[in-house]
């Protein structure tokens, strides 16, 4: 369980040394480079295996080549979409009030998905 909790740790700050993971949506970017990661390691693995490679009945490699970017894409979108949600309330609110509130946090959020995407 200290293993565990250890290892979430490091990654939790290697990966806030790399994004902004604090804040609104701060999960959703740890979650995108922990589930994508090794997803997006294994199949460029896979993809450069010979095996694979050489295998002409199914597109294999293709589908590893694809997995590969669909998870790449999956940690972009993930750092955009938190980048583009911290912009807008950093713009919409006043510092001197303090934090927004859920509620504010949600609306922006609601406002970049329906509008941004």
């Amino acid at each position: 369980c200290q293993l565990l909790a250890a290892t979430c740790s490091g990654a939790f700050q290697l990966i806030g040394s790399l994004v902004n993971v604090e804040g609104p949506l701060g999960g959703l970017v740890f979650l995108a480079f922990i589930l994508n990661v090794p997803s997006a390691f294994f199949a460029l693995q896979a993809s450069l295996d010979p095996q694979i490679r050489s295998c002409t009945a199914e597109r294999v490699s293709a589908f590893c080549e694809f997995d590969v970017l669909l998870a790449l894409a999956h940690i972009f979108f993930a750092v955009y979409f938190k980048r583009r949600v911290d912009v807008a309330l950093a713009c919409s609110f006043d510092r001197t009030q303090g934090p927004p509130s859920a509620k504010e946090i949600r609306e922006q959020v609601r406002e970049i998905a329906m509008y941004d995407l």
